[in-house]
C-alpha cells in the first residue's frame, strides 16, 4: 500500500497480491473496500484462507465476509471448517459468510453452530441459517427434537425468522410424532403471523385430529390478523366446523349477511340462515353438495322456504353431479315461483344438456302450474324434446291441454306423442275428441288412441270407422290395438256402411284374427267376409284353415277349402287333391278350383320381362285379343319411339281365365311389361306375404 493515497486495487489484483488486498479491506474509503472486497472475490479459493485469518482483524472482519461471500462455492469447505476454530470471532464470521453465500451444503454445519458455547456463534449461525431460508427449513424442523433447549429454541426462532417459506413444512410438522416437534412448529407459525392464516386454515381439513387442534390454537393465537380469513373460509364446506371454533374461541359474532349465513349453517343452525334470507343462498347451495344426507336434506328445506330468491342457484346447480338431486327437489317444492326460470333454463340453448334436462324433469315434478309453458314451448326445435318429457311426467293433468294443442299444427305431432306416452290416462279424454268439429284433433286422436293400445278404444275407433275424415286414421289404430279388436270388427261386417273397412283391419291384423274369423265363418251374416279376410291374410290362416277342414262340419269344410285353394300356399295342396274326392260336391268344386288357380298362378310367376311370345303362349296359351292403341284403364298408354325413322308400336295382349283377365305388353315379340291387374294378388296371397 502506497505511504500516501489509496491502493491501487487493479494492480493488486493482477498481481494477486491477496495480503494487500485484505489490507486494503480497512481502508478509509468505502470504495477502495468495495472494490478490493470484489477483487479478492474475482481471485477465488486461493484467497479464502487468508479472509478467514483477518476475521480476527477488527477492521477488516466485515469487508472480509464480504469479500468470501463473492468468493462463494469454493470458499465453503475452508467456511464450514473455520466454524470449529478455536477463536470465537472467527466462528461466528464464518457462520456470517456461509450465510452470505446461501449455499445449502452449510446448513446442518450451521445448525450444530446452534449449540456453539459462544452466544454470538449461536446467533450469528442463526441468522445464517435464516439467510439461506427454504433450504434450511426441514433441517431445523428436525433440530426441533434430541438437541437441547438452546438448539430446538434457535431452530424455532430461525423458522420464524424464515417466514412464509417455512410455513408448509411446519404445518406438516404439526403430525410429527414427537411432541416437542408439534408444539415449537405451532409456536412457530403463530409468530409467523399473517403469512401462515391460509395454510393453517387449509390444514383444519386434515383428518389427523391433532393437527386440526394445533391448528386451531395457532389461528386463534394469531389473533385479529385470521378473523378475515377464516370468515371467508366459512364457506369452504371442508372446515366449516372448525373454523366456525375458531370464530367463537376469537369472539367474532356472526353478522345477517353471508358469513353469519354460512356460520350458521356450519353450525348446523338452519333456521338462523332461513331468518336471513337471501344471502343465505350461496351458503346452503354449498351445503346442498354435501355428501351427508341428513345436510342436504336440512339446506334443501332451508332453500325452500326462503322461496324465489334461491331458484336461479338452484337451476345453476343442475350443472353439479353432486348437488342436482336436492336442487331439483328444492325447485318442486319452490313450485310456481320456479316455473318461469326453470322455462328459461329449458329454452337457453347454451345450457348443457344436463342442466336442461334437470329443468324439464322438474317441471315435470312441479306439475299441473308447468303444463301451458311446457305445451308452448313444443314449438321450439331445441326445447321440445325436453319439454315433451316433462309433460309425459306430469300425467293427467297434461293431458285435456295436450289434446287441445292437437289442433295447432306447430306442436299436434309433440303432443301426439306425449299422449301415447301418458298412455292409459289419456283414453277417456282422446275418445271424447271425437265429438270436436276439428277434423285433424279426431284423426290425431285416433292416431294416439291405436299406439297407446288401450282395449276401451276398440268401441270408438269402430264408430269412428263411419267418420268419412278419420276412418283411415281409425282403421289404423285398430290393427296397432290388434287382437282385442278383432271380435267387434268381425261383428262389423254385417255393417254395410263399415263392412269393408273392417275386413282391411281384420287383414292387417293378421294372425291374431284368424282363428275368430274361422269361427265366424260358421255365422252366415258375416261367412263371405270372413272367408275374404282369411284369403287376404294368407300364410298365418293355412295352418288353422286346414285344421278346421279336418274338424269341421261340412259348411266350414267347404269354406276352408275355398280359402285354402285361393291363398295358394304349398302346404294345402295335399289336402285339397284329397278334398276333390270329398262327399259333398260344393267341397269337391271348391278344391278343383282352389288347385287350378294355382296351377295358374304358378304359371304367371315364371312370366318374365324379355321373355319371347313363343315363350309366353307356351306357358299361358294364345292371348284372347292381341291389338296395338291405348291399354286398358290401369294400364299402360300406347308408347311410340322413334328408332332409325321407324316407330315400334306396343302390343297389348289380353288373356282371359276363369279366375279373371291378366294383361302383357309386348314389343317387338318380347314381354315390356306384366299387368296381371291383382288377378295374382288374388291367387296367391300366401306367396304374396312371403314375398313382402
Amino acid at each position: 500500500m502506497p505511504l500516501f493515497g489509496s491502493p491501487n486495487i487493479e494492480k493488486l489484483e493482477a498481481k494477486g497480491d491477496v495480503p494487500r488486498l485484505i489490507k486494503a479491506l480497512g481502508d478509509h474509503k468505502s470504495d477502495v473496500r468495495i472494490a478490493a472486497a470484489e477483487a479478492l472475490g474475482h481471485i477465488g479459493a486461493s484467497a479464502a484462507e487468508l479472509l478467514i485469518a483477518a476475521f480476527k482483524d477488527w477492521d477488516v472482519r466485515e469487508a472480509a465476509v464480504e469479500a468470501l461471500g463473492h468468493i462463494g462455492a469454493p470458499a465453503l469447505e475452508p467456511l464450514i471448517a473455520a466454524l470449529k476454530d478455536g477463536d470465537q470471532d472467527v466462528r461466528k464470521y464464518a457462520a456470517g459468510a456461509l450465510g452470505q453465500i446461501g449455499d445449502a451444503r452449510a446448513v446442518q454445519p450451521l445448525i450444530a453452530a446452534l449449540q456453539d458455547q459462544g452466544m454470538l456463534v449461536r446467533v450469528a449461525a442463526a441468522e445464517a441459517l435464516v439467510h439461506i431460508g427454504f433450504p434450511a427449513v426441514e433441517p431445523l424442523i428436525a433440530a426441533l427434537q434430541g438437541q437441547g433447549m438452546i438448539v430446538r429454541v434457535a431452530a424455532a426462532e430461525a423458522l420464524v425468522d424464515i417466514g412464509a417459506p417455512a410455513v408448509e413444512p411446519l404445518i406438516g410438522a404439526l403430525q410429527d410424532q414427537n411432541g416437542d416437534v408439534r408444539k415449537y412448529a405451532a409456536e412457530a407459525l403463530v409468530h409467523i403471523g399473517t403469512p401462515a392464516v391460509g395454510p393453517l386454515i387449509a390444514a383444519l381439513s386434515e383428518r389427523d385430529q391433532d393437527v386440526r387442534r394445533y391448528a386451531t390454537e395457532a389461528l386463534v393465537k394469531i389473533g385479529v390478523p385470521a378473523v378475515e380469513p377464516l370468515i371467508a373460509a366459512l364457506k369452504d364446506w371442508d372446515v366449516r366446523i372448525a373454523v366456525a371454533e375458531a370464530l367463537d374461541r376469537l369472539g367474532w359474532r356472526p353478522d345477517r349477511a353471508e358469513a353469519g349465513a354460512a356460520y350458521w349453517a356450519a353450525k348446523g343452525e338452519w333456521d338462523e340462515c332461513v331468518r336471513i334470507g337471501a344471502p343465505a343462498v350461496e351458503p346452503l347451495m354449498v351445503a346442498l353438495k354435501d355428501g351427508d344426507q341428513d345436510v342436504g336434506r336440512h339446506a334443501t328445506e332451508a332453500l325452500v322456504k326462503i322461496g324465489a330468491s334461491a331458484v336461479e342457484p338452484l337451476i345453476a346447480a343442475f350443472k353439479d353431479q353432486d348437488g342436482r338431486k336436492c336442487a331439483a327437489s328444492a325447485l318442486v317444492h319452490i313450485g310456481i315461483p320456479a316455473v318461469e326460470p326453470l322455462m328459461a333454463a329449458l329454452k337457453d340453448g347454451d345450457q348443457g344438456v344436463l342442466v336442461r334436462t334437470s329443468a324439464a324433469e322438474a317441471l315435470g315434478q312441479i306439475g299441473a302450474p308447468a303444463v301451458e309453458p311446457l305445451i308452448a314451448a313444443l314449438k321450439d326445435h331445441g326445447v321440445r324434446r325436453y319439454a315433451a318429457e316433462a309433460l309425459i311426467h306430469i300425467g293427467a293433468p297434461a293431458v285435456e291441454p295436450l289434446i287441445a294443442a292437437l289442433k295447432d299444427h306447430g306442436v299436434r305431432r309433440y303432443a301426439a306423442e306425449a299422449l301415447v306416452k301418458i298412455g292409459a290416462p289419456a283414453v277417456k279424454p282422446l275418445v271424447a275428441a271425437f265429438k270436436d268439429g276439428d277434423r285433424d284433433l279426431r284423426r290425431y286422436a285416433a292416431r294416439a288412441l291405436g299406439r297407446i293400445g288401450d282395449p276401451r278404444a276398440v268401441e270408438p275407433l269402430m264408430a269412428a270407422l263411419k267418420d268419412h275424415g278419420v276412418r283411415r286414421y281409425a282403421i289404423e289404430a285398430l290393427v296397432k290395438i290388434g287382437a282385442p279388436a278383432v271380435e267387434p270388427l268381425i261383428a262389423a261386417s254385417k255393417d254395410q256402411g263399415v263392412r269393408r273397412y273392417a275386413a282391411e283391419a281384420l287383414v292387417k291384423i293378421g294372425a291374431p284374427a284368424v282363428e275368430p274369423l274361422i269361427a265366424a265363418s260358421k255365422d252366415q251374416g258375416v261367412r263371405r267376409y270372413a272367408i275374404e279376410a282369411l284369403i287376404h291374410i294368407g300364410a298365418p290362416a293355412v295352418e288353422p284353415l286346414v285344421a278346421a277342414f279336418r274338424d269341421g262340419d261340412q259348411g266350414v269344410r267347404r269354406y276352408a277349402a275355398e280359402a285354402l285353394g285361393r291363398i295358394g300356399d304349398p302346404r294345402a295342396r295335399k289336402l285339397l287333391r284329397a278334398a276333390k274326392s270329398d262327399p259333398d260336391q260344393s267341397v269337391r268344386k271348391v278344391a278343383t278350383e282352389g288347385l287350378a288357380g294355382q296351377a295358374l298362378a304358378d304359371k304367371l310367376l315364371r312370366v318374365r320381362i324379355g321373355m319371347t311370345a313363343k315363350a309366353l303362349t307356351g306357358l299361358v296359351g294364345r292371348p284372347a285379343v292381341t291389338r296395338s292403341g291405348a291399354a286398358p284403364r290401369g294400364g299402360s298408354s300406347m308408347v311410340v319411339v322413334a328408332v332409325s325413322e321407324e316407330a315400334l308400336e306396343l302390343e297389348r295382349w289380353l288373356f282371359q281365365t276363369e279366375f279373371g283377365p291378366f294383361l302383357v305388353v309386348m314389343r317387338r315379340g318380347l314381354v315390356a311389361e306384366i299387368l296381371t291387374g291383382g288377378l295374382l294378388d288374388r291367387l296367391r296371397p300366401a306367396w304374396r306375404t312371403r314375398n313382402t
